[in-house]
């Protein structure tokens, strides 16, 4: 499926999980924790750092079996973790999966030719209804962001489709940000000014979207050991 030319945001309010979902999300972590504890399921628990993170993907197929859920939905939810878990995809090879299943690239993030001023690409926060003056009460999670390009070392270069899109595990993520991209592969047409893809043709590049039903997550690689950010140059 191909992508419309036009560059995509997202300005997301969500209201935060209830208790009970976030509760039933924390117990299946664990579960995987104790069935793998230095595997792929294990290594995809390094996402979910704080409640915030564990709240971003709470209620989504990524992480939710269900109130009541079966052994078949545990066994989704599992191998969805272990994506999460996963050694990056190259490019080329996320090029020619298909969009059957969700792949995770690896990269420096960077703006679109011609984005806006500053350098941050995405950021995640929480709110009140005062400050939302929305009359809903409770907490929420907002969210903006816009399409962006990846990069990997080879100089290959992936679009990532902000649309549906969640930050999982930082507050803000700038251009020059190192991150993991969880998504389904596409082809989008090509924004003036963007280096070739060595994996498009006829004016379309590899880009990364979310789907039907899982959302595209954006995972910030920390590079020090405490702290959303690193120290700019």
């Amino acid at each position: 499926m191909t992508r419309p030319a036009a560059s995509s945001s997202i300005a997301a309010r969500r209201p935060l999980p209830s208790i009970a979902a976030l509760g039933r999300a924390r117990a299946l972590l664990l579960d995987t924790a104790a069935r793998d504890r230095s595997g792929p399921l294990a290594a995809g628990l390094a996402h979910f750092e704080s409640w915030e993170s564990l709240a971003a993907l709470a209620e989504t197929p990524w992480l939710s079996p269900g109130r009541r859920p079966s052994a078949v939905a545990l066994r989704t939810v599992r191998h969805r973790l272990r994506l999460l878990g996963s050694a990056p995809s190259t490019f080329a090879a996320a090029a020619v999966q298909g969009d059957a299943e969700p792949v995770h690239l690896r990269g420096i993030c960077a703006a679109l030719p011609g984005g806006g001023p500053g350098p941050e690409l995405w950021r995640r926060e929480l709110a009140t209804e005062r400050e939302l003056a929305t009359e809903d009460g409770g907490r929420w999670m907002v969210e903006a962001g816009g399409d962006f390009t990846l990069g990997d070392e080879s100089g290959a270069t992936a679009l990532i489709l902000a649309a549906g899109g969640r930050l999982v595990n930082a507050a803000r993520v700038c251009a020059g940000d190192q991150v993991s991209v969880f998504g389904f592969t596409d082809e989008a047409p090509q924004p003036a000014g963007l280096a070739q893809s060595p994996h498009g043709r006829g004016g379309l590049t590899l880009a990364l979207r979310s789907g039907s039903e899982l959302p595209l997550l954006v995972c910030l690689i920390r590079r020090y050991d405490r702290g959303d950010d690193a120290p700019r140059q």
